[in-house]
């Protein structure tokens, strides 16, 4: 079924040419009401009035004809009429895509004519159009002699081009998921665009790739968003160049990997506090403080806290051999022997926040991610938050700067950069 809509104004000339071209099934006319401050009946009368009352020509003394929808044959039930504010977007628009609503769900062929009516009545339409894939815009148009309007006999229904202009808002619309690094969820918003514009399929391409490489970053594929963002080094080398370094780093084995590592965990973490996962920032923010203390016994004392020598176990710390007979040492008392084997630092650090990382180990362990059943609040992460800030993240930042990992790394991108 074809649907027509279009808005109504002073010229009935072109609602009709419109018509003659468009040969809908059905017409909503979008017509002004009354003017609120004199009174003057709105753009409606050219469609509900009863007799002759339209001039066929501007100059005419007297009127010659009826209505639009007499001089368009239309039947009675294949038309309706919307009144909106001719000078109010906002109630236009609104009025305008609650009415337009049914017939997209009813996959309607529609075609929005925006020739008549005034500068918001047209606006709004053309707003209300371009939130759907399926509806095209047209205007009706002419020779001019001047900028009033087109000569009477020299109408002609054209085509409106909004495929670049819809595109980009829907770019628009996708990249901003960017800003809660949803990276995944811009790639659902473009899935279904096909632009034609040559400019445009490879923007399209590019922040696909880009949304791809970023997504797989946000979940420590670092290898497959370095293969990606190396692609793009050329077009978007100065934006990106610092995070493919970052890269660099995490992908390839050296001394500085697992601080990179490390530095990287705590971002990720702080990402998904962003998003409001409590539970999965607090569940990274165990591993960084974990991880931390296994880096630190390996890279100063040789100790694998998977099969820690018996020789290395202080007196002070009690570990239960395994059924096989290895020692090994979780979190707590992993740190218990780094302040015993590594440099003053970490003793220092361990003295200072042994009680604090205690709250953080009874958040985590309660919490439904580890071995309770509540969620994690947003109290409780920011005073995860400050330890890990105040407290480790000095510490870690310091120690990695010994193996040439000197800043904190960028946080992933909340926009794209064209620069």
């Amino acid at each position: 079924m074809k649907t027509l809509i279009c808005t109504v104004g002073g010229s009935h000339q072109p609602i009709i040419k419109a018509i003659e071209d468009s040969q809908p099934d059905f017409t909503l006319f979008v017509c002004s009401e009354d003017d609120p401050d004199t009174g003057k009946p709105g753009s409606y009368e050219q469609i509900e009035k009863r007799g002759i009352f339209l001039k066929k020509d501007f100059k005419d003394d007297k009127p010659s004809l009826p209505n639009i929808p007499t001089q368009a044959g239309l039947s009675a039930g294949s038309y309706a009429v919307l009144r909106v504010y001719a000078d109010d977007l906002d109630h236009a628009y609104s009025e305008i895509s609650r009415c337009i609503h049914p017939y997209v769900q009813a996959n309607h062929v529609i075609v929005a004519d925006y020739t008549g009516g005034t500068k918001t009545m047209s606006a709004a339409l053309c707003l209300a159009a371009l939130d759907h894939d399926n509806i095209s815009l047209q205007l009706v148009t002419g020779s001019r002699s001047n900028l009033i309007k087109v000569k009477d006999g020299t109408e002609q229904s054209q085509q409106a081009q909004i495929g670049r202009t819809r595109f980009q808002l829907k770019l628009r619309q996708a990249l901003t998921s960017w800003q809660l690094f949803a990276y995944d969820d811009s790639l659902l918003h473009l899935a279904d665009q096909k632009p034609l514009h040559r400019d445009d399929r490879g923007t399209l391409q590019a922040v696909r790739n880009l949304s791809t490489a970023f997504s797989a970053w946000d979940r420590f594929d670092h290898a497959c968003a370095l293969e990606l963002l190396d692609n793009y080094m050329s077009k978007y080398g100065k934006w990106l160049a610092p995070y493919v370094a970052q890269l660099r780093l995490l992908c390839v084995e050296s001394p500085k990997r697992t601080p990179a590592l490390l530095l990287d965990l705590w971002l990720n973490a702080q990402r998904r506090a962003a998003q409001q996962r409590f539970d999965d920032a607090t569940s990274r923010a165990y591993r960084l403080l974990e991880w931390s203390a296994q880096w630190l016994l390996k890279s100063q004392a040789g100790i694998d806290t998977s099969h820690v020598a018996a020789d290395k176990i202080p007196n002070s710390l009690r570990l239960t051999p395994d059924s096989q007979g290895v020692y090994r040492a979780a979190l707590h008392d992993a740190w218990e022997l780094a302040a015993c084997h590594c440099d003053a630092a970490i003793r220092v650090f361990w003295d200072e926040n042994q009680e604090r990382m205690k709250d953080l180990l009874s958040i985590r362990n309660h919490s439904i991610l580890a071995h309770g059943f509540a969620p994690i609040t947003a109290e409780e992460w920011q005073r995860i938050a400050a330890f890990i800030e105040s407290g480790l993240l000095p510490l870690l930042t310091a120690q990695s700067a010994k193996v040439g990992v000197r800043n904190l790394p960028l946080q992933l991108p909340v926009m794209l950069r064209r620069d």
